[in-house]
C-alpha cells in the first residue's frame, strides 16, 4: 500500500493502481487485518482509478484537439491551394479573352467552377465568350449572305451580257 502511494506522488497512476489494488486483494484474503485499513485503501484504489480515468479522457481530448488542429490546417493549405489554381487559371482566361479565343476561355473558366462552382468571374465570362461566339457567328453569317448577294448580282450581269460569237467547244476550234 505504500508503494502504491509512492508511485502516486511519484505520477505513475498505472503502477500506483497495480500495487493499491494488489494491497486491497490481500486485505480482503486476510480477515486478521483492521477494517478501516482495508477501507482506506479501497478509497484509495477507487481515487487512483478515478486519477487514472481522468488522465485516459486528458490524453483522449489532447489526441482529438490534435487530430482537429492538423484537419483544420490541412483543410486552409487545401483552400490556399484551390486558391492559387483558381488566381492561375483567372489570369490564363483573361488573357485567352483578350486574345479573343473563346472556346479555350469557355474550358478554363469551366475548370474553375469545378474548383469553385460559386466563381462569379468565371461564370460571368463563360457567359460573355459564349455571346462573343454567336455575336462571331451572325457577324459571318450576315458576311456570308452579302458575299453570296454580290456573287449572284455578279453572275446575273455576266449572264446578261449577249454573246454574238457562237461557242465553241475548245477540241472543235481548227
Amino acid at each position: 500500500l505504500d508503494e502504491g502511494e509512492e508511485a502516486l506522488r511519484a505520477g505513475d497512476v498505472e503502477r500506483a493502481e497495480a500495487l493499491i489494488a494488489q494491497a486491497v486483494d490481500e486485505i480482503t484474503l486476510q480477515p486478521e487485518f483492521d477494517g478501516q485499513k482495508g477501507e482506506a485503501a479501497r478509497a484509495m484504489l477507487e481515487k487512483v482509478r478515478l486519477q487514472r480515468k481522468r488522465l485516459a479522457e486528458a490524453r483522449s481530448q489532447r489526441i482529438r484537439d490534435e487530430s482537429q488542429r492538423r484537419a483544420a490546417d490541412e483543410l486552409e493549405r487545401h483552400a490556399r491551394n484551390e486558391y492559387q489554381q483558381v488566381q492561375t487559371i483567372l489570369r490564363k482566361s483573361s488573357e485567352f479573352l483578350r486574345q479573343r479565343e473563346y472556346l479555350k476561355t469557355i474550358e478554363a473558366c469551366e475548370r474553375i467552377l469545378e474548383i469553385d462552382p460559386n466563381n462569379r468571374v468565371a461564370k460571368f465570362w463563360i457567359s460573355d465568350a459564349k455571346d462573343q461566339i454567336l455575336r462571331e457567328r451572325r457577324l459571318k453569317l450576315i458576311g456570308d449572305r452579302v458575299d453570296a448577294v454580290k456573287l449572284s448580282r455578279e453572275k446575273f450581269t455576266e449572264a446578261s451580257i449577249p454573246y454574238e460569237d457562237a461557242f465553241v467547244f475548245p477540241d472543235e476550234e481548227d
